[in-house]
């Protein structure tokens, strides 16, 4: 048998059939990529959907598209699999001898026989308490107020079906779940509620409860009782389920990071996301997309807010987005004006759309974020894995409306102010700055090594900043610190308004790392304009660091957490020596392998400081 010679430049067998020239490269390459176990992994945690094919790697400087959700990438990916059930058979046949119009169109469900169990009817007693008609009135406009950037509910529908509760309560007293759903949404409210006078029916201060761990006693957020109330009244149909069980789950989602409990609100906002999937959110039904329909438009925004929870918190975890949320073949929400007679049953879908993408651009640097850690790369190779999600970034905020756009130098300017929607405005730019001090956040890692294994020594700046890689860099560096610089004075503009979440998550993680990319930028940035702005940056520190307190004191228990672990991160500062700078790009090409193991010892002999540092990175 004589040796193979390789494979001849000759047109595989399908490209043959067709009479089209190739050397068999795209099938042995594909082929290759499905015997290949690790890219299939590779593939399945991908945050994207690719439209079309692969690109040859483009310049790093190079402007990238703005990516969008999966809705919007491609119709020809349907992600749905063919209904190969017997009533799936049955409903087909049924389609094509009597074709359904518009009016008669449903979601497609088809039904079945299925067993009973006895917990399906089993109903908790609940004893419901809510406050008087004019406190849950108040509480429900702090609600609209407050969470406006995401679509929770028909907002005209729920707020007259909300007086008819107070006006003839026999008549929903059997509607659990409207009652949970009316319960979580005056708990969300009354975290929001300082110093109201009429108390009567909900805690607007925080009171003892049982903690977690080695507390006997903390403090818990407004509304608890409310939200617990809520849980033990929602019982969702696993069998039968509605659009009203994706509203409470939403709604428990946001709640739960009040009480810091987030893979609780991961269980709930994947349970969101499935049911949403069985009702078929995720599948546009309307044919004519020139006319607005109101109950199209409310499946059509209760899905993206779904995919926001999911999105969000799984991002919080260190998990890839649930694969489900990448195969939606709907449009995002209604981006024309809302007919007059709808426009009080929904918010600005302009914000919603604006949170649909941002979410897919952390995701996208959280991608490129772990490809750097991944590897030893140079300061080049560093850059252009990064830049692109700058320029991402930077694209993101090309597209929003002009009414949306607002700059922060000297904190939330008064146009902004004036905006009914300006705490769901607030949310929007406090998590785009935040996707700017993730992205930045390698580079002052790489940095701050660099500076322990240096032992302090102050090195030769002016040929450094010099060369292009060091100021491409630095750049980047700049941009995170005043992406952080932003939100402390957001959120401080915030706290005197009185619309900070003090019992909230996202303020506390937001600050926090703002407060650390303050903190590191002192010891890491060599540039003359940092040190114009270091007053106003101790500032801006010591304001937010009292406002973060404010919060842990109240009860916040992440805010506590972040509180602790800011003291280390000070303390881990405070032992480098004065007048350190971050040795030049040429000096210092040490690969991170050689410098990983042995970086902490010349200083932290004494106490386990590694342990607490990298402690401190999962929060920042």
């Amino acid at each position: 048998m004589g040796k193979y010679k390789g494979r001849s430049a000759v047109a595989c067998r399908g490209c043959h059939a067709q009479k089209l020239k190739c050397d068999g490269g795209d099938y042995i390459a594909q082929l290759e990529r499905t015997a290949n176990p690790s890219h299939r992994l590779e593939e399945a945690g991908s945050n994207f959907v690719d439209a079309a094919p692969s690109t040859p790697l483009r310049n790093a400087h190079e402007p990238s598209s703005l990516p969008m959700p999966a809705g919007e990438a491609t119709a020809t990916k349907t992600g749905m699999l063919s209904n190969c059930s017997a009533e799936g058979f049955i409903h087909e046949l049924k389609e094509m001898a009597f074709p359904l119009s518009l009016d008669t169109l449903h979601d497609g469900n088809v039904s079945y026989t299925y067993m009973d169990l006895p917990s399906d009817s089993v109903e908790p007693r609940v004893v419901v308490k809510l406050p008087s008609l004019p406190l849950a009135l108040r509480l429900f406009d702090k609600f609209e107020e407050i969470f406006c950037d995401y679509h929770w509910f028909l907002r005209g529908d729920f707020r007259a079906r909300l007086e008819l509760l107070y006006s003839n309560p026999i008549a929903q007293a059997k509607d659990r779940n409207w009652l949970g759903r009316v319960s979580l949404v005056l708990a969300l409210a009354a975290t929001f509620c300082y110093g109201l006078n009429d108390t009567s029916g909900v805690e607007t201060s925080p009171s003892l409860g049982r903690g977690a761990g080695e507390d006997s006693e903390v403090l818990v957020p407004p509304g608890f009782a409310l939200f617990e109330q809520g849980v033990m009244l929602v019982k969702r149909s696993l069998e039968e389920p509605t659009t009203e069980d994706v509203e409470a789950l939403n709604l428990m989602v946001f709640y739960c990071y009040s009480l810091n409990r987030r893979r609780t609100a991961y269980t709930y906002a994947v349970q969101s996301i499935a049911i949403a999937r069985l009702l078929k959110l995720d599948i546009a039904l309307l044919k004519d997309s020139t006319c607005f329909d109101k109950s199209f438009e409310h499946r059509k925004r209760l899905w993206w807010t779904s995919f926001c929870m999911e999105r969000m918190v799984a991002t919080e975890l260190g998990l890839p987005p649930s694969p489900a949320t990448r195969s939606a073949q709907i449009d995002l929400p209604w981006a024309g004006d809302l007919p007059i007679e709808e426009r009080h049953q929904f918010f600005d879908g302009s914000l919603l759309t604006l949170h649909c993408s941002l979410c897919e651009i952390k995701c996208q640097i959280l991608d490129a974020v772990g490809r750097v850690g991944q590897e030893s790369i140079t300061e080049e190779k560093l850059i252009q894995e990064l830049w692109p999600c700058l320029d991402t970034l930077w694209a993101w905020r090309e597209s929003m409306p002009q009414c949306l756009h607002f700059e922060f130098a000297s904190g939330i300017p008064p146009d902004m102010h004036k905006l009914s929607s300006m705490r769901g405005v607030a949310s929007l730019y406090l998590r785009y700055h935040q996707c700017f001090i993730l992205l930045v956040r390698p580079i002052y890692f790489r940095d701050f090594s660099r500076l322990l294994k240096s032992k302090g020594n102050v090195c030769s700046q002016q040929q450094s900043l010099e060369h292009p890689t060091f100021q491409n860099l630095q750049r980047l560096k700049l941009e995170g610190l005043r992406a952080a610089r932003n939100n402390c004075r957001i959120v401080l503009d915030l706290f005197k308004g009185g619309k900070h979440a003090r019992y909230g998550y996202w303020d506390s993680v937001q600050t926090f790392s703002s407060l650390s990319m303050l903190l590191l930028s002192r010891a890491i940035l060599v540039d003359s304009q940092v040190a114009e702005d270091v007053h106003e940056s101790t500032a801006l520190y010591e304001h937010c660091r009292v406002m973060l307190r404010d919060m842990a004191q109240a009860g916040n228990l992440s805010a506590r957490d972040h509180d602790t672990l800011l003291t280390d991160v000070e303390a881990i500062i405070e032992m480098l020596p004065r007048g350190a700078c971050v040795l030049s790009a040429e000096d210092c090409s040490v690969p991170r392998e050689e410098y990983s193991s042995e970086m902490f010892d010349w200083t932290w002999s004494e106490a386990d400081w590694e342990n607490v540092f990298n402690t401190c990175l999962k929060w920042v």
